[in-house]
């Protein structure tokens, strides 16, 4: 496929047909020194790949702009594989200098409403950033951003411990929990916010802070934990409070027709949503 085809923001300023490293610069409002500078600052993924990926890098572009629904089409200007904190605070930093760059971040990318890849910005890719400590005496977790349930699970089931997660192995801990998280396992232990009780955030100015339940003087946690679609910066990770696997578990699966669709909402609704700890299970 042509490079014209693939860079669909150069058509702002240039002949699509025809675009030029000199036309990206342009439009990103930077300097070659000053897009040679950030590129060298970014640890990356793996030492062998390539840390950012702009519309020149052909079919690498496509696969780093890829959403998990193929339904959007959506054209960044740079996509950031970042592997620690000092890449995702350069990031920021770079974003911020005049003229601003508009900003995304994506973590384990399974949205289907396009919000993990964004127009004519940069793209912020935590996935590589995957650690997990687990402190099992003191049941909690600490999750980087890039964590998706399928590792977090793997790695708690070792420790015969839970916290309430996606049903899906591929989902990442970072848009679910913020986004509030409800899982299989809500009802008895509350929804995947419920049970963060600490973060790592960078913020716009490329701070790095830290809130905890007891010491978030800013509200950080808080609107972390709110379903805010991590609008206030960057998490980086997450600390959950865990739980013990109990010795039984039991799945129920529930079938009906269209034509109970109603009896069964109503049922759901004055019925199921209380707790199981509010019925003493």
């Amino acid at each position: 496929m042509s490079f014209g085809k693939l860079y669909h923001p150069l058509r702002k300023v240039v002949n699509p047909l025809a675009p030029t490293w000199e036309d990206f610069l342009k439009l990103l409002g930077r300097s070659n020194e000053q897009y040679d500078s950030f590129k060298n600052s970014i640890y990356g993924v793996s030492d062998d790949s390539p840390q950012v990926i702009t519309p020149f890098d052909g079919p690498s572009y496509d696969t780093a702009r890829a959403e998990s629904d193929r339904a959007f089409k959506t054209y960044p200007l740079l996509v950031v594989y970042c592997r620690c904190v000092s890449d995702v605070v350069n990031a920021i930093k770079f974003a911020k200098m005049d003229p601003w760059i508009k900003v995304c971040v994506r973590a384990g990318g399974h949205n289907t409403a396009g919000y993990s890849v964004i127009q004519n910005g940069m793209v912020i890719d935590v996935s590589g950033m995957d650690g997990i400590i687990i402190d099992a005496e003191n049941q909690e977790a600490i999750f980087q951003a890039g964590v998706r349930w399928g590792k977090a699970n793997t790695e708690l089931q070792v420790y015969n411990l839970h916290t309430p997660g996606g049903g899906c192995d591929d989902v990442g801990i970072a848009g679910f929990s913020m986004g509030g998280g409800y899982g299989y396992t809500a009802l008895k232990y509350g929804m995947a916010c419920d049970n963060i009780i600490g973060v790592t955030m960078v913020t716009a100015d490329g701070t790095i802070v830290k809130a905890s339940e007891g010491n978030d003087p800013d509200g950080l946690l808080w609107a972390t934990k709110g379903g805010t679609g991590g609008n206030f910066g960057v998490v980086v990770d997450f600390k959950f409070r865990l739980y013990p696997i109990p010795e039984k578990v039991y799945t129920i699966e529930l079938n009906w027709t269209i034509d109970k669709a109603a009896q069964v909402l109503t049922t759901w609704q004055n019925e199921m949503t209380v707790t199981l700890k509010d019925r003493n299970l």
